[in-house]
C-alpha cells in the first residue's frame, strides 16, 4: 500500500478517536434536555452567534454589558462571523435545526481539520510513517486535544490551534520547497490568522525570526520570495482588518483588531523586505538592528501590554487557573498527577525539547529545520508559560521529540522497528495519566460546577427579563451566564483584559460590600440581584462542612452575608427564586437566589 494511503488512514483513524473522546462529555453540554455552551467563554460566544442569525444581527460592540457605556468585544470578528454564517446555511437546509445542537458539535467536527495539519507538518518534515502514525495517535490522546474540542467548547482556541498549525506548516513547507507561491501562501496564512483571534498577529514573530536566522547564515531565501511572502501577508491583513469596527473607530489597541494589528502586518513585511534587500554584513546588520528599534517605538506601551499579559501579571497569574504555568500548577493545588492528566507525560519533555532546538538554531541546520524549531521554541515557550496558552506548544510538544529522534536516528543509522518500539513504549507511559483519568474526567454542565448548581434560577431570569427588563447585578464570573440566558444587561462579565473590564468588576464587587439599604441607595432603578454564596460548594459542587457557618461567613461580602444568614428579609428585596442543597431530608441549605430588588423612596 502506498504511503499517501496510509497517511490517510491514519489521519481518518485519529480524528475518529479523538472525536470518540471529544464526544464524550455530552451531558456537560446539555442541562434539561437542552444543549448548552462548555467553558464561560462559550456562552457569550454563543450568544453572539445566535444574535448574529436573529433579529438584533453581528455586533462588535456590545451595549448589554459593562452598562452603562458598554465596550467593544476584544475578540476578533472573523470567529464568530463566520459560525454565524455556518449556521445561517444550516439552517436554509434544515430550518427546523436546533441551533445550539450545532453550534456544540462544531469543535468536534473540526478534529478532522487539526490532525490533517498535524500530519502535514510531520510529513513536511519527513518524519516516517511510524512516526506519524504516533504524532497522530499522541494527538488523539491528549487530554489538551480534547479540552480544545470537547463537545459544546464553542470558544476560539480550537480554531487558535488551527492557524499555528497553518502557520507553522505553510512556513516550513515554504523553507523545504522554496518558491514564490510557497512564500505567499505563507504570507496568506499568517494574514488570515488574526481575523480568528487578534492576538495570533504574534505568528508572524517566528516567520520574521526564522527568516532571519536564515539571513544571518547566508542561506536566506531568494529575494522575490521574501518580498512576496511581505506582499501577501500585508496585503491579506488589510482585507481582514478593514471590516473591524475597531479599526474603523481609529482604535490602534493591542486588545482589539485595530490599527495596531495593521501596523504588526506592515512592520512584519518591512522587516521582510529588508531582509530581500542585501545579504548579511556588519552594516546591514546594525542598520537592522536600528530598524527594528524605530519600529518598536510607536507601539512601546503596547508592547509592555502584551509583556504583562505573557506574565500573568495583568491578572494577578496566582488567583486565575488561566494564566498559571504547568509547573506551578504542579508546585501547587493540582499537584503532578492531575497536571500531567491535562498535558501528558510529554511535559515533562518539553523544557529539554525547546533547548534542544534553541542549541540546533545556533549550530546550524537546513532552512525547513530552522523554520520549525523556531517555531517550536516559541510554541513551547508559551506552553510552559500559561495553561491558557496551551494551543500554541501542544503540537510541538508531540512532534518536536520526534523530530530531534529522526534527526539522531538517521546520523546513527539505527535500526527503525527498535526506534519505533521505543517511541510506543515512550508514548505509553507519557499518555498513561491522561488515559487513567484526564480523558475520562466527568464535568459538570457548562464545565463550571456553580453553572450547574445555580442553571434553575437562568430560567427564572429569562421569564423575568422577557416581562420587565432591567440590569442584573451578578458577579463577574457569571456574568456571560446572565447574558446567554437572558435579554438582561451586566456591568461586568468574564471579559479581563482592559481597563475598563477590571473598573466594572471592582465597581460589582463594591456593591457587594454594601449593606443591603446602602445596595438599595446605589440604584436609580429597580434591578435583579443573582447571588451565589462563595465558598459554600466544594469543586464537585457538593456542599462542604457547614457546622461552622462563620468560616462561610468571612468568604462572602457583607450584602451576601446579610441577605443569606440575615432574618428576616430586608426590605426592597423580593426573592424570586433560590437554590439549595439538601443537608438532611426536609432541610436545605442555600447557596444561591435570585432577587429583585427596589432602589430606596
Amino acid at each position: 500500500m502506498k504511503q499517501p494511503v496510509l497517511v490517510v488512514f491514519i489521519w481518518a483513524f485519529a480524528s475518529f478517536l479523538a472525536m470518540a473522546f471529544a464526544s464524550l462529555q455530552l451531558d456537560a453540554a446539555m442541562i434539561n434536555g437542552q444543549f448548552i455552551p462548555f467553558g464561560n467563554d462559550s456562552f457569550y460566544h454563543a450568544r453572539r452567534i445566535l444574535d448574529a442569525v436573529g433579529e438584533r444581527g453581528f455586533y462588535q460592540f456590545d451595549s448589554m454589558i459593562h452598562l452603562p457605556e458598554g465596550s467593544w468585544i476584544s475578540w476578533s470578528w472573523g470567529y464568530d462571523y463566520v459560525l454565524a454564517i455556518a449556521l445561517k446555511a444550516a439552517l436554509w437546509i434544515n430550518p427546523g435545526l436546533d441551533k445550539m445542537k450545532f453550534l456544540v458539535y462544531v469543535p468536534v467536527f473540526w478534529v478532522p481539520v487539526n490532525v490533517a495539519l498535524l500530519l502535514a507538518v510531520g510529513r513536511t518534515m519527513k518524519l516516517p510513517l511510524e512516526l506519524l502514525a504516533f504524532s497522530a495517535l499522541a494527538m488523539a490522546l491528549l487530554p489538551l486535544l480534547q479540552m480544545l474540542h470537547v463537545v459544546g467548547r464553542i470558544d476560539h482556541h480550537f480554531m487558535e490551534l488551527t492557524f499555528v498549525l497553518l502557520a507553522s506548516w505553510r512556513t516550513v513547507r515554504w523553507f523545504d520547497r522554496q518558491s514564490v507561491v510557497n512564500a505567499a501562501a505563507c504570507g496568506i496564512a499568517l494574514g488570515l490568522a488574526p481575523a480568528a483571534h487578534h492576538a495570533l498577529f504574534i505568528l508572524q514573530l517566528p516567520l520574521v525570526v526564522a527568516v532571519g536566522v536564515l539571513w544571518f547564515r547566508s542561506v536566506a531565501p531568494m529575494s522575490n520570495q521574501l518580498r512576496a511572502a511581505g506582499l501577501a501577508l500585508f496585503v491579506t491583513s488589510i482585507l481582514v482588518i478593514l471590516p473591524s469596527e475597531p479599526f474603523r473607530d481609529g482604535q490602534f489597541s493591542l486588545g482589539t483588531l485595530s490599527g495596531f494589528h495593521l501596523y504588526a502586518a506592515f512592520a512584519s513585511a518591512l522587516i521582510l523586505y529588508f531582509l530581500s534587500w542585501r545579504g548579511v554584513s556588519r552594516k546591514q546588520v546594525a542598520l537592522l538592528c536600528g530598524l527594528v528599534v524605530l519600529l518598536a517605538l510607536p507601539v512601546l506601551s503596547q508592547i509592555v501590554l502584551g509583556s504583562q499579559f505573557l506574565s500573568g501579571a495583568l491578572f494577578q497569574a496566582n488567583s486565575i487557573l488561566e494564566v498559571a504555568s504547568p509547573f506551578a500548577m504542579i508546585a501547587g493545588d493540582w499537584g503532578l498527577t492531575a497536571t500531567l492528566g491535562f498535558y501528558s507525560g510529554l511535559l515533562l519533555f518539553a523544557p529539554f525539547v525547546l533547548l534542544a532546538f534553541l542549541w540546533r538554531l545556533v549550530r546550524g541546520t537546513d532552512a525547513a529545520e530552522s523554520a520549525f524549531g523556531v517555531f517550536a521554541v516559541f510554541g513551547l515557550g508559551l506552553l510552559l508559560m500559561q495553561f491558557r496558552l496551551n494551543y500554541f506548544g501542544l503540537a510541538f510538544m508531540i512532534l518536536g521529540p520526534l523530530v530531534l529522534l529522526k534527526g539522531i536516528s538517521d546520523r546513527r543509522n539505527w535500526s527503525r522497528p527498535l526506534v519505533a518500539l521505543a517511541v510506543a513504549a515512550t508514548l505509553a507511559a507519557a499518555l498513561q495519566p491522561g488515559l487513567a483519568g484526564g480523558l475520562f474526567t466527568r464535568y459538570h454542565a457548562g464545565g463550571d460546577h456553580f453553572y450547574e448548581v445555580a442553571a434553575p434560577l437562568f430560567a427564572d431570569l429569562d421569564r423575568e427579563c422577557r416581562q420587565r427588563p432591567a440590569t442584573v447585578i451578578v458577579s463577574h464570573q457569571l456574568g456571560h451566564y446572565v447574558r446567554f440566558h437572558s435579554d438582561c444587561p451586566v456591568i461586568a462579565n468574564n471579559f479581563l483584559l482592559t481597563e475598563q473590564h477590571f473598573e466594572k468588576a471592582g465597581q460589582v464587587a463594591a456593591k457587594f460590600d454594601e449593606s443591603p439599604r446602602s445596595f438599595r441607595a446605589t440604584l436609580n432603578e429597580p434591578v435583579y440581584l443573582l447571588a451565589f454564596l462563595w465558598g459554600a460548594l466544594d469543586i464537585q459542587g457538593g456542599l462542604v462542612e457547614i457546622e461552622n457557618v462563620e468560616s462561610i461567613q468571612m468568604r462572602n461580602p457583607r450584602l451576601l452575608v446579610e441577605l443569606f444568614f440575615g432574618d428576616p428579609l430586608p426590605d426592597g428585596y423580593e426573592i424570586i427564586n433560590n437554590v439549595s442543597i439538601e443537608v438532611s431530608e426536609g432541610r436545605g441549605f442555600p447557596v444561591a437566589r435570585l432577587y429583585k430588588v427596589q432602589p430606596l423612596p
